[in-house]
């Protein structure tokens, strides 16, 4: 079959294979008099069976070095179309990332300053992960985790999916942060079972991330409900310790809702009809919530697609009338995934990622273009369906553990 070089060579395309240049990253290093050898030893040897354990980093550099170099002209050949050859050049690329290449990625490969925001690209019905893996990736707890995860389990020893799932984040954020041009969330799908046959739902995959992976760092929010009986006054207290936080659908100026709304909704305004233990019968009381909240927070608009309410998710909210936790409770916006049916398939997700003070549209392998608000996304990319933020002070933040324990029924 030749090398991995050779076959990238050789497929269609008016570009050449490029050399490597040490302005492809901010790092500077020194190549070793033996990578001449080391380069050999690559031509000859399949990847998974190279020992790169015993290699220093100066070596493991040169190597990421090549196989960006490798991956970013694969990626230019892709423009004339997938084939066999693309794909086993792909997978063999992907071998050849090992954890301890990909952890130096992480540790000292970052793009430019002034480079877009990479894309991940879309082979086919994966632009519901996609749009969701940008979002998440636009918070910093997120980043924290995916680089320090291990560090989070204590003394647990994680399981082998566990471990496949972080090593498949890992590389897909390291690609990202050091701007390769080639990057899939392929694997990832495969090891949290989409089949991608149809669409899926960008909830859904959000959630099954969750249950798979984003738990060990991220405790489900848990909402605390105090339902008092219009009738009698009676109170009963209820938790709900994996909540699903939602935009209520109540009105705002302009046909728009959002989350400050949403905490003023769950602070007395919300309305439900319970059996009342003291009056013996079906009752109308009012809800009174607050939150336990962790570094992440994930707010859908669901509620809102039968509705004609427009989603306006806040740059920055403030979460303190609602959370349970006293103190500052500052959350700013990593990404909103948007949905647009279109006339070609049954629908097309993007998200607009915060990075710094501006705005980007990530649109599948698209590098991010700038956009004014999520006004200018909504109209051309379809309505919000959910939100992810991170907590400001999260890295001094304590997660307020115990402090509901013993919360008992005021009813009982």
């Amino acid at each position: 079959m030749g090398t991995l070089r050779d076959m990238i060579n050789a497929l269609p395309g008016r570009f050449s294979f490029r050399h490597r240049t040490r302005n492809t990253f901010k790092l500077s290093f020194r190549r070793k008099k033996n990578k001449k050898k080391n380069n050999e030893a690559y031509e000859q040897t399949e990847p998974e069976l190279l020992s790169y354990s015993v290699l220093t980093d100066e070596e493991l550099t040169a190597e990421i070095i090549e196989l960006k170099t490798l991956s970013d002209e694969l990626g230019a050949r892709s423009k004339d179309g997938y084939g066999p050859v693309f794909n086993i050049a792909t997978k063999e690329i992907e071998k050849r990332l090992t954890p301890q290449i990909v952890a130096l990625m992480l540790e000292k490969f970052f793009a430019p300053s002034f480079r877009l925001p990479s894309g991940i690209n879309n082979p086919s019905k994966e632009c519901f992960a996609i749009a969701t893996m940008q979002a998440l990736i636009a918070c910093p707890p997120f980043i924290d985790f995916v680089k320090n995860g291990l560090s989070y389990l204590g003394n647990e020893k994680p399981s082998d999916r566990f471990l496949k799932i972080h090593h498949a984040v890992r590389s897909l954020v390291a690609k990202i942060q050091a701007g390769w041009s080639l990057i899939y969330c392929t694997e990832l799908l495969d090891l949290l079972g989409f089949a991608r046959k149809t669409e899926e739902c960008a909830e859904s995959f959000y959630r099954a991330l969750y249950d798979a992976y984003l738990y060990k760092a991220f405790a489900s929010p848990k909402e605390i409900k105090h339902w008092k009986c219009l009738h009698c006054g009676h109170v009963k207290v209820m938790e709900d310790n994996h909540a699903r936080l939602q935009l209520a659908p109540i009105k705002g100026k302009d046909a728009t809702t959002n989350i400050k709304m949403m905490v003023q909704y769950k602070r007395g305004q919300e309305k439900l009809e319970l059996r009342c233990t003291q009056c013996d019968q079906m009752r109308v009381g009012t809800l009174f919530t607050t939150c336990v909240l962790s570094n992440i927070m994930m707010i859908s608009a669901d509620l809102l697609r039968k509705t004609t309410l427009f989603a306006d998710f806040e740059d920055t909210v403030d979460m303190r009338y609602l959370e349970e936790t006293p103190g500052t409770s500052e959350w700013i916006r990593g990404g909103v995934v948007h949905f647009e049916v279109t006339r070609l398939t049954k629908g097309h997700y993007v998200a607009a990622i915060n990075k710094g003070r501006q705005l980007y549209l990530m649109n599948d392998g698209k590098s991010g273009s700038l956009v004014r608000d999520l006004k200018v996304v909504s109209d051309g990319h379809g309505d919000p369906r959910f939100a992810i933020y991170w907590r400001k002070n999260w890295e001094t933040w304590n997660n307020g553990a115990g402090l509901n324990e013993g919360f008992e029924d005021a009813s009982e």
